[in-house]
């Protein structure tokens, strides 16, 4: 839970590696507001990474989970 948006950015960019699962939690205030300026950059910057994002229902059926 951190409240400075660029510093959750640069986390989850750095530490993303294939097959990472990224879980944000959004809690309400003061955290919230954050981690919500937050996903749409790392969204964006993770697809110009070439990442692609999947649901989990789609990331078990990829494992023969179900």
């Amino acid at each position: 839970f951190n409240k400075n948006t660029q510093s959750i950015i640069d986390r989850v960019i750095h530490k993303t590696q294939p097959g990472s699962i990224i879980v944000m939690h959004m809690n309400g205030f003061p955290y919230e507001p954050k981690t919500a300026e937050a996903v749409s950059v790392i969204i964006e910057t993770l697809k110009k990474q070439g990442f692609t994002f999947v649901k989990i229902s789609e990331l078990l059926e990829l494992g023969g989970m179900n």
